[in-house]
């Protein structure tokens, strides 16, 4: 991985500007822009934004951060995510699972905010998914949206309910509060036991905070570790995948006020002996 950094002089090509700082070709400069892994600042103030067209002229002073990494580009684009619910400001997305919610400096083609901007939106990510878990994600289309939308899932305006197939080690309660700090801070999450076989289960979760990676730390704290979790858990591998869902969205419109429900359907995790 190379990491470069300039200031643009005056007008200039961004494709010619980087081949002539990175002396990388033209071809992975432009693919480099095309996936996401330039960025610039316009006259150095404000916030870094992606930059993809290979045209796009430069301007005095603007601030230009890219990263070439020849593994990232290589990935294929992900472009078609399915839209279950549009508005003007804000739509429902499904992400699937092992595709990231945004990307890293070093590409955004393998996520699901490309693919909505492919579609031809302005996407702002207003909540995300984990890498591996598949399910639904709110974004929004303008920084007005953005800010409502965050304050409704600050507010706890926002019902999130997820499922999970579980490896049980010992006793399960059929419903419970899980209430283990994370990382310093307040954690709570809900769940109860929809179906259960020997040694799993399959729960609904509520989400009632958002630290990170809160379900799959909560439930191994419980001793229930989510099936397929690369990360936590003990005697729940398998080469299946994580096993956890965002299957619903529950909230109220900030513009018409009228109430939505948006189901992920096409999904299920299968309890077996």
């Amino acid at each position: 991985m190379k990491k470069f950094k300039l200031k643009a002089t005056g007008a200039d090509e961004i494709s010619k500007l980087l081949v002539s700082h990175t002396r990388l070709n033209l071809d992975v400069v432009t693919k480099m822009l095309h996936f996401g892994a330039v960025k610039l600042k316009s006259g150095g103030k404000g916030a870094f934004r992606r930059v993809r067209d290979p045209l796009f002229q430069t301007r005095r002073d603007d601030l230009i951060e890219a990263v070439y990494d020849q593994k990232v580009l290589s990935l294929s684009p992900f472009t078609r995510a399915q839209c279950l619910f549009d508005s003007s400001h804000y739509g429902v997305w499904l992400k699937p699972a092992n595709i990231m919610s945004q990307g890293t400096d070093a590409g955004d083609q393998t996520s699901l905010m490309y693919a909505v901007e492919m579609a031809g939106k302005t996407p702002f990510l207003v909540h995300r998914l984990d890498r591996e878990t598949q399910g639904l994600v709110l974004v929004a289309y303008n920084s007005k949206a953005t800010h409502l939308l965050s304050e409704l899932f600050l507010q706890h305006k926002i019902k999130k309910i997820y499922h999970a197939l579980v490896k049980v080690h010992g006793f399960l309660e059929a419903q419970g509060e899980i209430n283990f700090p994370l990382d310093g801070q307040e954690a709570k999450t809900t769940y109860k036991v929809l179906e259960r076989s020997q040694d799993k289960a399959l729960l609904e979760l509520e989400l009632h905070t958002g630290r990170l990676h809160q379900i799959r730390r909560h439930l191994d704290l419980l001793g229930a570790p989510v099936m397929g979790d690369p990360k936590y858990g003990k005697g729940n591998k398998n080469k299946d995948g994580l096993a956890l869902a965002s299957i619903s969205l529950e909230f109220t419109d900030p513009w018409t006020h009228k109430a939505h429900y948006l189901e992920h359907k096409e999904y299920k995790f299968y309890l077996k002996a």
